[in-house]
Parts: C-alpha cells; sequence; structure tokens
C-alpha cells in the first residue's frame, strides 16, 4: 500500500472505502479527489462527487453527480422558500427558525475558534485582543449590514 501524500495523511479517514467505491476507484484516485475537493472553494461533498463521478463512468458520471448533488439541494431550498411566507406565523416555524439560527451561530463561533486558535497559541496578547473585538462587534450588531436596517 502507498503512502498517502502528507496534505491527507493530516485527515484521518475513519474507515475504508466502501466495497462498491473501492472496485471502480483505487484508493489513490480517491485520495486524489478528496484533495481536490478540500482545495476547492464552496461544499466539499459537491467538490467530491463529480471527480468520483468522472473516475466511476466518464463525463457521465461527472454530469450525473454535478446534477444530482446541485439539483436536488437546490429544489429543496427552492420548495421551502415556497411554502414559508405561507407557514411563518406559525409557532413551531419560529421556533424551527429560532434552532436554526442558534445552530448557525454555533457553527460560526466554532469555525472562529478553530481557525483562530494557531493564531492565539502563536501571540496570545495581541490576537485575544483582536478576537475578543471582533467577536463583541459582531455579536452585538455595531457593525453589518443589519445595523441600520434590521
Amino acid at each position: 500500500m502507498r503512502a498517502r501524500p502528507a496534505g491527507l495523511r493530516a485527515i484521518p479517514r475513519s474507515e475504508p472505502l466502501p466495497t462498491r467505491v473501492a472496485q471502480r476507484v483505487s484508493e489513490a484516485d480517491f485520495d486524489r479527489c478528496f484533495a481536490v475537493a478540500r482545495l476547492t472553494p464552496g461544499t466539499n461533498l459537491l467538490a467530491l462527487y463529480t471527480p468520483l463521478g468522472s473516475r466511476i463512468a466518464s463525463w457521465r458520471g461527472a454530469a450525473v453527480a454535478l446534477a444530482i448533488s446541485t439539483i436536488l439541494p437546490a429544489l429543496i431550498a427552492t420548495v421551502l422558500a415556497a411554502l414559508y411566507p405561507r407557514y411563518s406565523h406559525e409557532p413551531l416555524v419560529a421556533k424551527a427558525m429560532s434552532g436554526a439560527k442558534a445552530g448557525a451561530l454555533a457553527v460560526f463561533l466554532w469555525a472562529v475558534i478553530r481557525l483562530s486558535r494557531p493564531i492565539i497559541i502563536a501571540q496570545t496578547g495581541r490576537a485575544s485582543l483582536l478576537l475578543a473585538g471582533a467577536l463583541t462587534v459582531t455579536l452585538t450588531g455595531t457593525s453589518g449590514p443589519c445595523r441600520y436596517s434590521c
């Protein structure tokens, strides 16, 4: 078995490739597709499905993977957006939206913590002060598009 590239060794693979995928795509090809997916902006899964589809079934596989991974979520988002005005006044919908906002805030804060941790460790004083100021401005709404209109 060949060693995985250095960038991929940092990301542990919790289990081997599923048998159906392993029959059609080598581990090296999967690792290359995964590396490309990690480098491209946007959703990692979308960026992973398309090259894997290409490896499995040529350009048709890539087209099908791209279509399924973009059209289906877009359809779901469109349906939800069309239904929201009709049901937005319902208490259950309001609670669900509050939960979604809380979840989005938690994901945002965790990303800030994870991304800023190396900087804080390297330059504790300045980085901590800058991070605290940025979080205060962000969370209090003293800056940004909602300052005057929301």
